[in-house]
């Protein structure tokens, strides 16, 4: 293993402060996301509202004589105390990208959008941060440049010697309008792109699909993280717009039923421990979500459920008003083009190109409307549990689809790992309904 500094493993580990946390994370030039949420708990429903107005986008350092960049001292540290001064007052948990962010106003925050990765990380809620470490130990992870206790559980990070640059990936920033639901009631935020023609195509709710995928590189990256997460327990959200508590800020969770906030602190501090990516590229192989891909790549369609994209989209000045007759001209020639395509056909087959197979997939994936209502709509842990009746209103609500029953609703929920249990009414143990999470980019811990 190509490791740089990875001497007295179990070394005490050096004083640290906040800024000097997210100074390891992130270098001059860089964006950091900071999003104060709150989180509590209403009527056995999970519950977030984020503070837009203490949203921030700092950029870390200034700008030197000869146009470098440089730190600050004590500015990233300033950021962190005025977070949590706020947060006195609105009971917000502070959270930060991991990632740097391209732009700000909300603009570069989908996951697709990261461009930079400094650190890989793993947020590990079922244990504290010394059988963390101990999980990594016995599953051959190098050990974490960095440990956090997040309260009530831990995060580990592995800082990168150099960054994973994601320079293959759609750059169209994210707009957001808010549409009028009629009177008295709230606007709805929807978040939309622009395609090549200027027209708006919206990217959240039932038109997620419609969002730019991950690029290659971001994909493989994101592989990594989902496969680390899996050897040691981790949380299944391991998207790189992903949101960690900072440390040396307050694990506000619940405090407006009273929860007594927990101090998120440095455990271990190792700022000299740095890998390469390729370090942990076998993980990639472990990861549940590459599993499942190829999984349904493998799934075989009949000829007329295989899925061909046409992307191509021609302006009124491109269109050709005369191409009907300038085709009949090469008629002989296109005949004899047949032919031998038909010729091709007989000896070899036909062939399943990439990018058909990749449309197949993704039709199906959209397909399974269950899990992306799971994905979009609930949050998954052995700690969760929901009310059936309660998990078929949501789903209702969110699919639109009338025709759904309790009776084969539930069996689709136990088909995927969650338990039925029958206690003054029938619940589901392992999934809890997500209220309030509209327009958040990024997971919350």
């Amino acid at each position: 293993m190509s490791t740089a500094a990875q001497a007295q493993p179990n070394a005490a580990s050096p004083a640290a402060s906040d800024g000097q946390f997210l100074e390891a994370l992130f270098q001059p030039g860089d964006r950091i996301l900071f999003r104060p949420i709150e989180s509590w708990t209403e009527n056995g429903q999970k519950k977030s509202k984020v503070d837009y107005e203490g949203t921030q986008y700092q950029l870390v350092g200034a700008r030197g004589q000869a146009e470098q960049w440089q730190l600050v001292p004590g500015q990233l540290a300033t950021t962190i105390k005025r977070h949590n001064e706020r947060s006195q007052q609105t009971r917000c948990n502070v959270f930060f990208g991991v990632c740097p962010r391209w732009g700000t106003g909300g603009k570069y925050d989908q996951a697709w959008q990261i461009r930079t990765v400094r650190a890989l990380w793993s947020d590990v809620d079922d244990g504290t941060p010394a059988e963390a470490i101990e999980r990594c130990k016995a599953t051959g992870l190098p050990d974490p440049s960095i440990v956090v206790s997040s309260g009530h559980g831990a995060h580990l990070y592995w800082l990168l010697l150099e960054p994973v640059v994601i320079d293959d990936g759609d750059q169209r920033p994210v707009f957001t309008e808010f549409m009028d639901q009629g009177e008295g009631k709230k606007k709805k935020p929807r978040k939309f792109i622009k395609n090549e023609n200027g027209a708006k195509v919206y990217i959240d709710g039932k038109d997620k699909h419609n969002a730019p995928p991950l690029s290659p590189k971001a994909q493989h990256v994101q592989d990594i993280l989902a496969g680390i997460a899996a050897k040691i327990g981790g949380d299944h959200t391991t998207d790189l717009s992903r949101l960690l508590r900072a440390p040396e800020t307050l694990n506000r969770k619940d405090q407006r039923n009273g929860q007594e906030p927990v101090p998120c602190r440095l455990v271990e501090f190792h700022p000299e421990r740095r890998y390469t990516i390729a370090d942990f590229a076998k993980y990639a192989e472990a990861s549940p979500d590459r599993a499942r891909r190829e999984k349904i790549g493998k799934v075989k369609l009949p000829a007329h459920r295989r899925l061909v994209p046409f992307d191509r989209v021609f302006r009124p000045d491109e269109q050709d008003k005369h191409l009907g007759a300038k085709l009949r001209k090469e008629l002989p020639g296109i005949l004899a083009w047949c032919v031998r395509g038909c010729l091709d056909w007989q000896r070899h087959g036909l062939g399943n190109p990439a990018e058909v197979s990749a449309a197949t997939s993704d039709y199906q994936i959209e397909q399974d409307q269950i899990g992306r209502f799971l994905e979009e709509c609930c949050t998954i842990g052995s700690e969760f549990k929901a009310r059936a009746s309660a998990l078929l209103n949501k789903y209702l609500q969110w699919s639109g689809d009338k025709n759904m029953t309790q009776t084969a609703f539930g069996p689709e929920l136990q088909n995927r790992g969650f338990q039925r249990v029958v206690s003054n009414g029938v619940w589901y143990r392992g999934v809890g309904i997500l209220e309030g999470s509209e327009g958040l980019e990024g997971e919350i811990r």
